[in-house]
């Protein structure tokens, strides 16, 4: 448990999510705006953007629960 609190409170990993974020609004807009235009792979491209989302909430909520305890 204690390996997880110094992995949730290190510099890198922090960094790490701070880029995850906004790499998946990133994949999210793109794959909008292809899907918008009616371009082929939009739906992928969302798709992806979405599941980089719930990868990005599942570490927020452990990070959460981690840090309580």
């Amino acid at each position: 448990m204690s390996n997880l609190r110094n992995l949730f409170q290190s510099s890198g990993y922090q960094a790490f999510m701070k880029k995850l974020i906004w790499y998946a609004v990133i994949e999210i807009v793109i794959g909008l705006l292809f899907l918008f235009m009616h371009w082929p792979g939009g739906e992928t491209i969302t798709i992806v953007g979405v599941g980089t989302l719930v990868v990005w909430a599942v570490f927020d909520i452990l990070e959460k629960i981690m840090m309580r305890s």
